[in-house]
């Protein structure tokens, strides 16, 4: 998994490539955990994402939780459908602020 930062104030985009799993989420979530202090808005971009396994899943619900108790803004962006159908299948289109653009 590649992940591209783009940070503008206290606005960080991440983007994340391939795939989304027990061996990539860590190095996720410690991306995010770095910027937590500094920021007040991460959006997510999922464009070039193909696959998410349940650790993945995880991984994002526990961004959401975590940001969320900070009062920071997460969107999930440009999700492809069959990530899509993934994150419904689990229920967490309810959970998670998906925009897809």
């Amino acid at each position: 998994m590649k992940i591209e930062i783009n940070k503008s104030g206290s606005n960080l985009n991440l983007a994340i490539d391939d795939i989304l799993d027990a061996n990539s989420a860590p190095r996720f979530t410690e991306e995010v955990e770095k910027h937590l202090d500094s920021i007040k808005v991460l959006e997510l971009d999922l464009k070039e994402l193909k696959h998410i396994s349940s650790a993945g899943l995880r991984a994002l619900l526990h961004t959401q939780k975590m940001l969320s108790e900070k009062n920071i803004q997460f969107t999930i962006l440009n999700v492809s459908n069959m990530i899509m159908e993934t994150i419904r299948i689990v229920g967490f289109d309810g959970i998670l602020n998906i925009q897809n653009q």
